[in-house]
Parts: C-alpha cells; structure tokens; sequence
C-alpha cells in the first residue's frame, strides 16, 4: 500500500461513523428464547447512558437508533405486565405480596391487601422472574413507587413500565 492510499484509508476511517440500535443494551431474545444479560438496560435512560459510554469509549458511535415500541411507552396504556405490590421489608413478609396483570386499557386490580407500606413495579414480561428474591427485586426497586396502605383504601395510581 502506496502513502495516497494509506491516507484515503485514515481519511475514511475518520470519518466512519456507526449507529448504535438501543436494543442491544438491553435483554434481548427471540421467539425461541430470551437471552438475559448482567446489569442490561432497563429503560431508554439506562440504554443512552450505555451507549454514552461506547461513543466515550469509541469516538465513532454518537446516534442511537431507538425501538418506538420499547423505548418510548411511556404515558400510554399498556397490557400483559406484572404489576407487582412488594411489601417494604420483602425478605421477611413473602405472604403480603400481590400481582396482577394489566388489561388492555393499562389497568390493574390489587385486592386483599394487608394495610402497610409497599413498592409498587411493572414489570414487562415479568412473569417468569423470581420477584420474591430480594436481589432480584432490588434491580426494580429504583424506578417504583411507594405506598402507604391502609385499611379500605381504594387507590388509583400510574406506574411506569420496566423492561426486563
């Protein structure tokens, strides 16, 4: 290889430039499996902060493409989540906690609840995790809500949805 075209070749790779897909940084899978990753992206926030660090790390990576359908659901009604209430000291009360899945319009009914203080969580494709294991639960806890619960409350409340 002559100098020219070592030079058009630092030239171009200069100017290369690739779009990370935010999907990558979260738990992926197929309709044959889902395919689980140590500390994966929740939520768009976590998924541009990884990318941040890729494009820190790269200098080639400064756009994110985004999925409409994961990344941005938030405010609108969605169905098939967990809806989970934890009981605030969830190690030693496995018997108070509640589920529900939510229905197509976005809504969900807790009942027989023990008056307490509990985290609220939705969790999409939430079903097959061991959310009574602490360590599990704790990944979920930052992003849900508190409650107070006393006797006969009847409680309406929005909870934003977390990805697996």
């Amino acid at each position: 290889m002559n100098e020219v075209q070592n030079q058009k070749i630092q030239e171009a790779l200069d100017q290369f430039r690739i779009e990370t897909p935010s999907w990558g940084f979260a738990d992926t899978g197929t309709r044959f499996g889902k395919f689980l990753q140590d500390a994966a992206a929740i939520d768009i926030n976590d998924k541009l902060a990884d990318a941040g660090q890729v494009h820190a790390l790269t200098g080639i990576c400064p756009s994110v493409a985004v999925h409409v359908l994961w990344d941005f659901r938030a405010g609108h009604p969605a169905s098939g989540i967990m809806i989970l209430l934890a009981p605030e000291d969830a190690k030693d009360n496995q018997f108070l906690f509640r589920r529900d899945q939510s229905d197509s319009d976005g809504t969900f009914l807790l009942s027989n609840i023990v008056p307490g203080r509990y985290r609220l969580l939705a969790i999409e494709e939430g079903w097959d995790l061991n959310w009574a294991d602490p360590n599990v639960l704790a990944a979920y806890l930052k992003k849900s809500i508190p409650l107070q619960v006393r006797a006969h409350d009847k409680l309406k409340q929005m909870v934003e949805v977390q990805s697996r």
